[in-house]
This record gives C-alpha cells, structure tokens and sequence, in this order.
C-alpha cells in the first residue's frame, strides 16, 4: 500500500482545514434532514485528522513519555469540547443563533489549521527535530 508524501503536519493542517470547511457548511443547512446528511459527511474528516495527531505526537514523544501523552491526547480535545460545548450553547440560546454555532466551532478550527500550517510553527518544528 503507497504511503502519503505530504509531511504528518502538512496532512494535519489540510485535514483540520477539512474539518473546519465541514463544520462551516453545517451553518448553512436548510432542514434537520440536510444538516444529519452533512454531519456524516463531515463526520469522515474526524477519524483521519485524529490518526494524524495521534502519529505526531507519536513521532516527537521520547519513549519513556508516551503514556503521559496518550494521556494529553485525549485530556486536551476533552478539554477543548467541554469549553466549546458551553459557548455553543450560549450562541443557541439566541435567537438564530443554531447557525452561528456552527460558525463559532468552524472558526475556532480554521485558527488550530493556521497554527498547524505556519512554516516555521510549533507543528514544523516538532518534525525537524524528529527529522534531524
């Protein structure tokens, strides 16, 4: 099987731009049938933005840390979702405010994707040390 070219952060920061892009369509959803629709669709670019992360930080972790990564790995998106849940639900409580929801979540993931995508960002530096 043909492995991908693109270096793990460069694949990270296309996959959150896909994940940003999916969320973002949410907000434009006519109908509860279109927005389960895209849900599902959107819901592909999860799983491989996750893999990605995981092998980051898989590659840049000394050995004798990884458990305390694996543990970081899953505290920070918890974390990240708990927080965004609670402003979700102050935007939805006002009136209209289900669509800007979805604009707050896609906006807040297109900022990690021009984190992620800098050149010379903690994502890039992480991989030249690994590299070097």
């Amino acid at each position: 099987m043909a492995r991908p070219r693109a270096p793990l952060p460069r694949r990270f920061a296309w996959l959150l731009g896909a994940v940003s892009l999916s969320t973002a369509i949410l907000a434009i959803m006519p109908d509860a049938l279109t927005l389960g629709i895209a849900l599902v669709l959107g819901g592909v670019t999860i799983a491989p933005t996750l893999t990605v992360y995981t092998a980051i930080v898989g590659r840049i972790v000394p050995a004798g840390m990884r458990d305390e990564a694996g543990t970081w790995l899953v505290t920070v998106p918890v974390a990240a979702n708990s927080a965004g849940g609670a402003i979700a639900g102050l935007i939805v409580d006002q009136p209209g405010g289900t669509p800007w929801s979805f604009a707050f979540a896609a906006t807040v993931i297109a900022a990690a994707t021009v984190v992620a995508a800098r050149p010379a960002g903690p994502m890039a530096r992480a991989e030249a040390t690994v590299n070097a």
